[in-house]
């Protein structure tokens, strides 16, 4: 048996054995709770998943949003949100060296990935620009090939994410992964399979590699670690996933064996949550997205008419598909307070940049969110009702004021919308 499959079979199986914790998923925690017709709405409140964790301190972080962080040549990209993986490192060392022999608890309280933001997909390779290419050609530069960083070619990068599926237990042929991707993917990103998000996570390890290192040291120092889920990392649903991340934090320092490190340290103190952690009975631990309606899933984790695709809420839309095309140009757009500044901002900043998104960007996503219409009833159930009874009104005032007749009832439109409208209210003259 190779080291993959060994591994696969570890993993495949893990959570069902109790080698593992398993991941539950309360229905409840995707309906909304039943509210007046003026009452804000509100999620239906579930009982947390109970985690004994039996340690001495607990430590919360949270929405680190990691993306694909540095590439190739060192630089970030505009849609990266965490520069602080040294840091997080010294954190962890000093929180290990003063802790002694006493144990802890860590949480990465949601949002700790940001699939969202991971826009790379595989086969990429850079693109020279027209301006550059006449900046070459006006001053007979040589461009030198860019040479990507060993074992991350475009040519292989096909090679090596079918080499991670296979350890978490996915086939699939250089030839399905390669035609699995659509055009609109190398655009906005890779969409919400278990294995496309295998990808990102791969982008985000390479991206990321002292973040990893760090929370492999706490766990071999015998410290515990919980994850929750949040409206940025929706995709720890996945079994594959969550298998993928225990196979990231299963790299103990020095040169270890990875098996031995996966079955007796990362398995049994990496714990994931779906929602709300109870800690010891006594410390209440959740992310939050569900109270915003622009962040909380609907009905189930799984895309209705795609079970193989995760159900997204509108602010993920509006992530994908245009904030992550603005912070190419402003990767500071997505910090702005508030949040409805922004359109001036860019409008003020960069006009042209602004037409060509609200052209060709937001239109595309409007007719993207359409395809679940329950979103867009959740987020305006209230506001269509207010409308349909405010419109027999209007119509009874534009007839009466704005007709240009002297006399109101000559206006009254006898067919069409207009005229139902006018019949609705009970006088058609």
């Amino acid at each position: 048996m190779s080291i993959s499959d060994s591994l696969a079979s570890l993993l495949s199986s893990c959570e069902e054995n109790g080698l593992a914790n398993r991941y539950l998923i309360d229905p409840s925690t995707y309906r909304e709770a039943a509210s007046g017709f003026f009452s804000p709405s509100f999620p239906v409140i579930t009982v947390p998943v109970d985690y004994p964790a039996g340690t001495d301190e607990i430590i919360v972080v949270s929405d680190l949003h990691l993306a694909a962080g540095k590439n190739q040549l060192g630089v970030y990209t505009g849609s990266e949100n965490f520069f602080a993986d040294d840091a997080f490192e010294r954190f962890l060392s000093y929180t290990i060296n003063r802790l002694g022999d006493r144990k802890a608890l860590l949480v990465l309280n949601g949002d700790t990935f940001d699939f969202l933001r991971v826009t790379e997909f595989p086969g990429k390779v850079p693109v020279v620009s027209m301006a550059t290419k006449v900046k070459q050609f006006l001053y007979s530069e040589v461009r030198k090939p860019i040479v990507p960083a060993q074992g991350n070619a475009p040519d292989s990068s096909f090679a090596i994410w079918q080499q991670e599926l296979a350890k978490v237990g996915i086939d699939k042929t250089l030839q399905e992964l390669e035609n699995s991707l659509s055009d609109r993917e190398k655009k906005y990103g890779l969409e919400t399979d278990d294995y496309k998000t295998i990808y990102k996570l791969l982008r985000i390890r390479i991206g990321h590699p002292a973040f990893f290192t760090a929370l492999s040291r706490w766990l071999s120092c015998g410290h515990r670690l919980v994850i929750t889920k949040g409206n940025h990392d929706l995709e720890l649903v996945w079994p594959a996933v969550r298998n993928y991340i225990r196979l990231l934090l299963a790299s103990p320092p020095g040169a270890g064996e990875i098996e031995p490190f996966l079955r007796q340290v990362v398995l049994p103190h990496v714990f994931f949550a779906d929602d709300a952690v109870l800690i010891d009975q006594s410390v209440y631990i959740e992310h939050g997205h569900r109270y915003d309606k622009f962040a909380m899933v609907l009905d189930s984790p799984w895309f209705s008419k795609n079970p193989r695709q995760i159900s997204i809420p509108f602010g993920s839309f509006f992530n994908r598909y245009l904030i992550n095309r603005v912070e190419l140009f402003y990767p500071y757009l997505d910090k702005v307070r508030p949040t409805g500044n922004v359109v001036p901002i860019l409008v003020r900043e960069n006009f042209p940049l602004a037409i060509k998104i609200f052209g060709s960007q937001l239109p595309f996503m409007i007719r993207i969110l359409f395809t679940n219409g329950r979103y867009i009833w959740f987020m305006l159930k209230r506001v269509v009702p207010l409308l349909l009874a405010i419109l027999p009104v209007a119509i009874y005032i534009y007839v009466l004021f704005f007709s240009g007749h002297s006399n109101g009832a000559a206006a009254i439109p006898k067919t069409g919308i207009l005229g139902a409208a006018w019949k609705l209210i009970g006088t058609t003259g």
